[in-house]
């Protein structure tokens, strides 16, 4: 696919602060991403417009955010959505305990299964050898998964 250059050139942004307008986009959680995206809908001709569109749209967030350019109660709002959008992004879930232990005793419970044991058996021997309950049914979905990523390196 070519694409017309010349209409991005017309944004007024040299190549070098495009690339560094993407790499702040990258660096943007989800919600403000679709917020960027938002931004520019109106421009629905071609790729190169809603491209520069997008550019403009992330130009405006980055000044917004660092608080240069113009300074109103719309630049206010936006910059403090993306601090949020931020805080809220960078939140650690927590692991679940029930799928560490099954991962951590993979190799266990494989030579269980390959030794014939149900999943229903399974479940038994966990609780009683390690004391934690897990449901069979559980139990089989995450070693299901974990099979997998361990064949085919997904994960």
């Amino acid at each position: 696919m070519d694409y017309d250059l010349e209409i991005v050139k017309r944004s007024g942004f040299t190549a070098d602060y495009r690339q560094v307008l993407a790499r702040y986009y990258g660096t943007l959680p989800e919600q403000a991403r679709i917020h960027a995206h938002q931004m520019c809908l109106d421009k629905e001709q071609s790729a190169e417009v809603a491209y520069k569109g997008l550019l403009e749209a992330l130009h405006a967030m980055k000044l917004s955010e660092s608080r240069r350019g113009e300074y109103d109660e719309e630049t206010e709002r936006l910059a403090t959505a993306i601090r949020v959008w931020r805080v809220k992004g960078a939140r650690r879930n927590k692991p679940n305990v029930k799928t560490a232990f099954i991962r951590l005793h993979y190799h266990e419970l494989k030579d269980l299964r390959e030794k014939g044991l149900s999943w229903r058996e399974m479940e038994t021997y966990l609780y009683q050898t390690h004391k934690i309950k897990i449901g069979f049914s559980f139990l089989r979905k995450v070693f299901t998964d974990a099979t997998y990523e361990r064949q085919f390196g997904k994960g």
